[in-house]
């Protein structure tokens, strides 16, 4: 049974390979999530705010996030493409795995950790059109802001 509050559902890196992405979608959307998000974090993951991350290569990312999309049954199930690159190869990189993730069918883009406002407001212009996901914590990458300064 489906209740009235959207529900995301943190996939981490998917726990495994391909196969294991489109059950882990599969399971989640028929449990009742509106969202999944998948990440490129290598196995074991860490927390998007800390050091000594690591990513898979951008052509096993992206295929992680291509199966999610061909793998859920309906298109009001979202997934959410998170990258960590930010933190172990730049925000260019970050931007051109943003736009692959995109290519690949994801409907929300989550670029994990940037460093200042401006890198905020580069994400931003970079991805007009797309739903962007902003993680602030205590202590951590992400310069925190009110929610009317993310718009």
């Amino acid at each position: 049974m489906r209740g009235d509050t959207p529900v995301i559902a943190d996939g981490d890196n998917g726990y495994g390979d391909v196969s294991s992405v489109a059950k882990l979608v599969n399971a989640y959307e028929e449990a009742g999530a509106q969202c999944i998000q998948i990440e490129d974090q290598v196995s074991p993951k860490r927390c998007g705010h800390m050091d000594n991350k690591e990513v898979v290569d951008l052509d096993e990312a992206v295929s992680k996030i291509a199966t999610s999309v061909q793998s859920r049954k309906s298109e009001d199930f979202l997934i959410m493409a998170r990258t960590d690159s930010r933190a172990t190869h730049g925000l260019n990189e970050a931007l051109r795995r943003g736009e692959a993730f995109l290519k690949a069918g994801a409907d929300i883009l989550f670029i994990e950790a940037p460093a200042s406002i401006e890198e905020m407001e580069i994400v931003k212009k970079e991805f007009p059109e797309t739903v962007l996901v902003a993680n602030m914590v205590e202590e951590g990458k992400t310069p925190v802001l009110k929610v009317s300064e993310l718009f």
